[in-house]
């Protein structure tokens, strides 16, 4: 299907109807749509009072957050599988409740700028996701091209025929891949963290579709130059852009339900169709949680020695032949420094109802030490003044008895933020998996305190599976 609006010339979306016989047309107040403008007159105070002042038009953009979600929160956009839909066409014309938008890959409009968005929204990544850098699709679907081994040639042409055609359904490994390809295309990774962010705002009628609603722009997103091998697609993300896009976060809002597919941080997700427990992606997979992501943490241009892990192996199976299509099971073997932490949690008013309480829990570290020793043995981090920001930060909204008393902490980097003066320390949340064979993501931490940061980086290095 990703190939009928891939290759159509024009496609028309109903963007504000609810439904298929909502239609294209509303009754609307013009005036909304006009731009907000104003006129400014500037007079020389050195010159001739009698002097005629230069009377100046501005264009302003109240807030463009705001603005974006005119398109954004119509009710079309809010669907899942329509976002694909939106970024393989080639023109797209919608039809929503306030006016019409206008994109392809060279502009946007709509009726408020008709003739391109003012400077403020250019740059907007929820309205410029039509230039991403989409390459044809390629004749041979293999990743990489190198994975299977050429065919014999003393068996007959017959065999060596169907050798070709059943090569591209073989299952992929990760392992007959470089495993520490280098990010050569950063730009092709900023666009795939904008798609996902707006993707994790839609919403999916089954959840088994949260990764194969993607796959249509997961087969032409850019990740690598023309000439070099594709690159791994894991449930989701790049194997060249681990272990950063690792880094992944939810975000709570007000509607944010915050919970893993399963409805809990630790048992695999049970469909509700079937008996069986299947998950809809590994744990450690952003497509794992229901709800808003953000990839902010993944986008910092780390620099090489900021790196404290290396991953080591990895490999995602499917249902079928698709790579592309629902996962079976997968896992990521990272080393990096690794300890043990105790935690404490403090509750703060963020103005939300007392629905969303959980979600203003600040969970900060206590003590920690290393996974091969006792708690007996921890040490205990300076709480003299409380953090003001919230070191652990769950995939799931969970009450203080359902968080497990010692979590395993893996640090991906050492770095400073963006301001560049405070360094941090950035990891994943981990807990041991039921079947007592690696660990299950369960969040992400973040500590600015020198003192932790210093023990954890210290820490001895030790090679976990993730699942």
């Amino acid at each position: 299907m990703s190939k009928v609006y891939r290759y159509s010339f024009i496609n028309i979306a109903a963007t504000g109807s609810s439904s298929s016989d909502g239609g294209c047309f509303w009754k609307r107040d013009e005036r909304t749509v006009l731009p907000t403008e104003v006129y400014i007159q500037w007079r020389n105070s050195w010159s001739d009072c009698n002097q005629e002042a230069t009377r100046t038009k501005y264009r302003v953009v109240l807030e463009a957050d705001a603005w974006t979600r005119k398109l954004t929160d119509e009710p079309l956009n809010r669907r899942g599988w329509v976002l694909q839909e939106r970024i393989l066409s080639p023109r797209l014309i919608h039809f929503g409740r306030e006016q019409l938008f206008w994109e392809c890959r060279e502009s946007f409009t709509c009726e408020t700028y008709p003739l391109g968005l003012p400077t403020a929204l250019q740059s907007h990544p929820l309205i410029n996701i039509k230039r991403l850098q989409l390459a044809d699709e390629s004749e041979d679907n293999r990743w990489p091209a190198r994975y299977v081994s050429e065919t014999p040639q003393d068996i007959s042409y017959a065999r060596r025929l169907w050798e070709k055609v059943t090569a591209v359904f073989r299952p992929i490994v990760i392992q007959e891949t470089t495993l520490h390809a280098a990010l050569i295309n950063a730009p092709a990774y900023e666009d795939w963290y904008a798609v996902l962010e707006l993707y994790s705002m839609g919403e999916l009628t089954k959840d088994d579709d949260k990764l194969v609603a993607l796959s249509g722009i997961a087969q032409t997103i850019i990740t690598v130059r023309p000439s070099q091998l594709g690159d791994g697609y894991l449930a989701g993300l790049w194997q060249s852009s681990l272990p950063a896009s690792l880094l992944w976060q939810r975000t709570y809002t007000e509607t944010t339900s915050g919970t893993r597919r399963n409805g809990g941080p630790i048992v695999p997700y049970k469909a509700l169709s079937t008996c069986e427990d299947r998950i809809i992606a590994p744990t450690w997979s952003w497509a794992s949680i229901r709800g808003h992501i953000s990839f902010t943490s993944c986008r910092v241009n780390y620099k090489s020695g900021d790196y404290l892990a290396l991953l080591e192996d990895a490999a995602v199976s499917y249902f079928g032949a698709y790579r592309f299509g629902r996962v079976k099971s997968g896992f990521l073997k990272i080393s990096g420094p690794v300890a043990v932490a105790l935690w404490e949690s403090k509750h703060r008013d963020t103005g939300f109802d007392s629905s969303s309480h959980k979600q203003s829990r600040i969970m900060v570290i206590t003590h920690t030490f290393p996974s091969h020793l006792t708690r007996q043995t921890a040490v205990c981090i300076d709480m003299e003044e409380w953090p003001s920001r919230a070191e652990i930060l769950l995939d799931a909204t969970m009450d203080d008895w359902d968080v497990p008393e010692e979590l395993t902490l893996l640090c991906i980097v050492a770095t400073k933020e963006s301001n560049g003066h405070v360094d941090i320390v950035r990891g994943l949340v981990l807990h041991q998996s039921f079947d007592g064979e690696g660990y299950n993501r369960i969040g992400v931490f973040v500590t600015r305190r020198e003192r932790l940061r210093r023990i954890l980086v210290n820490m001895p290095r030790q090679s976990v599976t993730i699942k």
